[in-house]
């Protein structure tokens, strides 16, 4: 009733091979096998192709049986992926493809009872002893398992393992100058390590570890390889017509079995090959969305300020958008906040040159208009606080003279003798204020 697609499966293969209480009935079966597969069960399409593939209750189907297979596979189904290895190997339903079958089969074997136990037991150990899950790791990683590969590159990438560390457990041996894993900073030094694995690990397919050799190459971590050169060697020797081979040398790579091991110089175009290998890979599942999202934000953030390769700002944009279209549920703060600093370059550049600006601004009359303007109104305030300055000072002599007027009246005459001497005294008064009041206006 709730159209579980575990439960139309059961009832499929009850249908499918019949029972004491059903008769085998192959249409029921392929009906509910069909019901489970588009319910997204592993099981239902792995049942289902079998069906097309071997043409019982439905017209037989090459092509549908391996798109069904590759579903199931996709999903983690373990006999999905041998019948896929069969079919690609012998060309049933698809063409032959050998390395395709030899891919599938390895995956077949690593999922094992002999694998997937010391897995789990290195799993258990990850957090508890570093190293012992790095070593568990390291067995199954030189075996070619691509999962071990990446895991004990982790451990050894981010410090947590220290198996080869030269100063572990004891004093610190002489470094030699040819010696691969020695270096001063144990961190880089377990970056040599993890290099290794990574690309083993690349090689394979991983998405995290083709990304993580494009943050080595990005930053400059772990190490190059290269031949010694020698004397009298040569890149290539190009011989004409009649020459003799001997007086042509050959490059160091043929006459050299010395391996030069240097600390990896930051090489931009390495980086992005990387990058762009990652973001262009398929995604098959939820576990590869964030290291597709992260490549291609990478790629974004090298076009906008033209790392290792030409700005190229619309571009930069489209690997934004692409980061946001790969992972719909991952964290977008970042590229939000990267869109909205794109969107103010693109401003930023669209605005003119210090010369091209005067130009225009010169050149514009609405320019000389607003200078005008601005001279009149700067004069005009100019005039205000001049003037404004000498009716303070005049302000302030008349409030002098009434101080010093106030001061004199305050001096007692007992006895006005006549009012001839009084009239005086008020016109010598008005006289001293009219020429004190006439010097403040000449000053």
């Amino acid at each position: 009733s709730h159209n579980d697609p575990l439960g139309h499966n059961g009832l499929g293969y009850i249908y499918f091979r019949g029972s004491n209480a059903q008769a085998r009935n192959l249409k029921l079966a392929f009906k509910h096998f069909n019901e489970s597969a588009y319910g997204g069960s592993s099981d239902g399409m792995f049942n289902l192709a079998s069906m097309y593939l071997t043409g019982t209750a439905v017209q037989e189907s090459f092509q549908k049986a391996v798109l069904y297979y590759t579903q199931a596979l996709d999903r983690g189904h373990t006999p999905a992926a041998y019948s896929l290895a069969v079919m690609h190997l012998n060309g049933i339903g698809t063409v032959r493809d050998c390395d395709i079958a030899v891919n599938l089969l390895k995956k077949v074997c690593e999922r094992g009872e002999w694998v997937s136990s010391k897995l789990v037991s290195a799993y258990d150990f990850g957090d508890k002893v570093p190293n012992k899950a790095a070593l568990m790791f390291l067995k199954l990683a030189e075996a070619g398992h691509e999962v071990s590969q990446m895991n004990v590159a982790h451990l050894f990438d981010s410090g947590q393992a220290n198996l080869f560390s030269p100063d572990e457990g004891g004093e610190k041996p002489p470094a030699k100058a040819d010696d691969y894993f020695w270096e001063e900073d144990s961190r880089s030094y377990g970056r040599n390590i993890a290099q290794r694995f990574y690309e083993l690990s690349a090689e394979q397919g991983s998405a995290s570890s083709e990304l993580r050799l494009g943050d080595y190459a990005y930053y400059g971590w772990g190490r190059s390889a290269g031949f010694t050169p020698q004397e009298g060697s040569s890149d290539g020797p190009i011989v004409e017509q009649g020459q003799d081979w001997a007086d042509f040398p050959l490059p160091s790579i043929y006459t050299s079995d010395t391996v030069l091991l240097t600390p990896q110089n930051v090489d931009y175009e390495a980086a992005l090959a990387r990058y762009r290998k990652t973001a262009d890979m398929t995604v098959t599942g939820e576990w590869m969305q964030s290291f597709v999202a992260r490549a291609s934000f990478n790629l974004g953030f090298m076009h906008q300020f033209g790392i290792g390769i030409p700005q190229d700002l619309n571009l930069a944009r489209q690997h934004f958008f692409r980061c946001r279209e790969v992972d719909p549920s991952g964290l977008h703060a970042p590229v939000t906040l990267a869109l909205t600093l794109l969107a103010c370059h693109l401003r930023f550049l669209r605005l003119p040159t210090p010369e091209e600006f005067r130009e225009r601004l010169f050149a514009d009359l609405r320019s000389h208009v607003l200078l005008l303007h601005l001279a009149g109104l700067l004069i005009l305030a100019l005039l205000q606080c001049y003037l404004s300055r000498r009716r303070q000072a005049a302000a302030g002599a008349v409030q002098a003279v009434q101080r010093s007027t106030s001061r004199e009246g305050l001096v007692a005459t007992p006895v006005v003798r006549s009012a001839s001497t009084a009239t005086a005294a008020t016109a010598s008064t008005s006289e001293l204020r009219r020429r004190t009041v006439e010097e403040v206006e000449l000053d």
